[in-house]
């Protein structure tokens, strides 16, 4: 009977060292995916200000509208190709 008593502690003890470890991991976690949701903020607010910049650039040498198609066409070919170059790299390792 002791012998049961002693294992039954042993098993709730394992899991409480699990389970605080379990938390630790799960609060790193959280705050790796919030540096990595500030940093694609930041990443996403910077490509929009070059890419402004560009248009603006383009202005001053054609027609607004035309330099509106140039970067809206490169930038769905850069988002197209980063899209595929990030599935064909899951497909890969996955």
């Amino acid at each position: 009977m002791r012998f049961i008593a002693e294992f039954i502690l042993s098993v709730v003890e394992l899991l409480e060292s699990e389970a605080r470890a379990f938390k630790l991991n799960i609060m790193a976690l959280v705050s790796y995916l919030v540096f990595l949701a500030a940093g694609m903020l930041v990443l996403l607010a910077g490509a929009a200000i070059l890419l402004w910049a560009i248009y603006e650039l383009l202005v001053t040498a054609i027609n607004p509208i035309a330099a509106a198609f140039i970067i809206g066409g490169v930038t769905l070919i850069t988002g197209f190709l980063m899209v595929f170059g990030i599935r064909r790299a899951a497909t890969r390792h996955g």
